[in-house]
């Protein structure tokens, strides 16, 4: 491009030369200085179109990738909004559930110990799986008993017949003669067997009263729960029970 525009230069010197008839004259240096001008003037422009050509053609990149982080840093904005909503969201939940364990908990140190009840039925103890009652005729247990460990008899002060003690285990059963049978007047534990509630020897005062309630008297050192003519008493010794008795009155 360069050596084209020098030699179209040339030429027009060389033609202005012959029309004037006087070659000695012209100057080539005043023409050779133009052509210098006119080819850094023709460079200049040709370079500045290159860059602006080159500036356009960037210009969509930059934009882009402008659009391209925009969008990156709206995905990661979204991201942190989600990342924050769920932290958020957890701690207000580990909150909630921390709220109602603490009202669970203050709720049930708040409430009362359960206290259980008490009918005649609940005076009569286990003796080898079956329930022994106070006040019941004692020939009816014996087949389901079996021999007791021990027996004493003793004439009866009332009528004609012996009053008797069977010993099964830890509980003595003492019979009095009434109406020609023997009838259970009272049951002593002292072993290891059962009231049909569960209770035994061993246990606090806080058992006895879940099991059977706070409808009971003292009498010195013993509870007493009485209903109709039947008759439990607990002895409490250092707050457990130490022996039991049934009796009917």
């Amino acid at each position: 491009m360069k050596r084209k525009i020098m030699l179209t230069i040339f030429g027009m010197s060389v033609a202005l030369t012959a029309c004037s008839g006087d070659a000695k004259t012209t100057e080539p240096a005043p023409v050779e200085h133009n052509s210098e001008t006119k080819i850094v003037v023709a460079e200049q422009s040709e370079a500045e179109s290159e860059t602006e050509k080159r500036n356009s053609q960037e210009a969509p990149t930059e934009t882009e990738s402008s659009e391209e982080t925009g969008v990156d840093n709206e995905s990661e904005s979204e991201k942190e909004t989600e990342f924050s909503g769920e932290a958020a969201s957890d701690k207000e939940t580990n909150s909630g559930e921390a709220q109602e364990t603490e009202i669970a908990t203050a709720s049930e140190e708040q409430t009362p110990q359960e206290k259980g009840s008490f009918t005649q039925a609940d005076i009569a103890v286990s003796v080898r799986g079956v329930a022994v009652a106070p006040g019941e005729i004692m020939e009816n247990y014996i087949n389901a008993l079996g021999d007791p460990d021990a027996l004493d008899a003793s004439p009866s002060c009332v009528e004609a017949g012996d009053d008797k003690t069977y010993t099964y285990g830890g509980v003595i059963i003492y019979s009095f003669r009434a109406n020609a049978t023997d009838r259970i007047n009272l049951i002593e534990i002292v072993g290891s067997e059962s009231l049909v509630k569960g209770i035994h020897i061993g246990d606090t005062v806080d058992a006895v009263i879940a099991a059977y309630g706070d409808a009971y008297t003292m009498d010195g050192d013993e509870m007493i729960y009485e209903v109709n003519d039947r008759v439990m008493g607990f002895l409490i010794t250092d707050g457990k029970v130490s022996f039991m008795e049934l009796f009917a009155r």
